[in-house]
């Protein structure tokens, strides 16, 4: 084959399956981010510096600027700044900025590389009035060992917000303890209404 190189600048990769295609095929699989917002990719690897699990490294001239978003447990918006932003969609007002906000929720770890964790924009206010951001409880799970997949769905019902949790495991789990620790861990507004049991398919686009 003359391929010696894929990139993925769409959806965002899934690390399983660039570790099959690597090693069925042989040559790198390059992770790529960026928005039409931001005028293209501003992020990205080469085949020299690859970060395997996280969003790649910011490209010459671009800055990454984290905004820490409300009872979001160390979770940030992530804001991308570059001298290449747009001026607006036609039929708006257009200006220049040099900073644009993806609504992209990141965490960070110790050695400052960033996840993606969701979007802002799938947020909803709880009970008590604090922020629910339904990504963060389905990444607490996903870090779980004895859980192979889950899906969260908030949504009202008769003005009460209800959080259902669907959690694919090969084991039969203290569902109660599980609620525990989830107050423990983020609050007791990520607290879930209904745990239920599911067998979780998903396309290629891990949707």
């Amino acid at each position: 084959t003359n391929v010696n190189t894929l990139l993925c600048t769409g959806a965002n990769l899934i690390e399983e399956y660039r570790l099959e295609i690597m090693r069925k095929m042989k040559i790198p699989v390059l992770n790529y981010y960026g928005l039409t917002e931001t005028s293209g990719i501003v992020l990205a690897e080469s085949s020299k510096h690859q970060i395997f699990g996280y969003l790649p490294p910011a490209c010459k001239g671009v800055k990454i600027h984290l905004k820490e978003i409300e009872t979001g447990k160390g979770v940030y918006e992530l804001c991308i700044n570059s001298p290449n932003i747009f001026i607006g969609y036609l039929g708006e007002k257009l200006f220049k900025r040099k900073m644009f906000n993806t609504k992209d929720l990141v965490k960070q770890d110790k050695k400052m590389n960033l996840a993606i964790l969701g979007r802002k924009d799938n947020r909803m206010k709880a009970d008590n009035t604090e922020w629910i951001y339904p990504s963060l409880l389905e990444d607490w799970f996903k870090k779980q060992a004895y859980i192979l997949d889950c899906v969260v769905n908030i949504s009202i019902k008769n003005n009460k917000l209800e959080i259902e949790v669907l959690i694919d495991s090969n084991i039969q789990l203290k569902l109660l303890d599980i609620q525990q620790e989830i107050i423990n861990d983020l609050g007791i507004e990520y607290k879930p209404s209904s745990i239920y049991y599911a067998t979780i398919l998903r396309n290629n686009l891990g949707k």
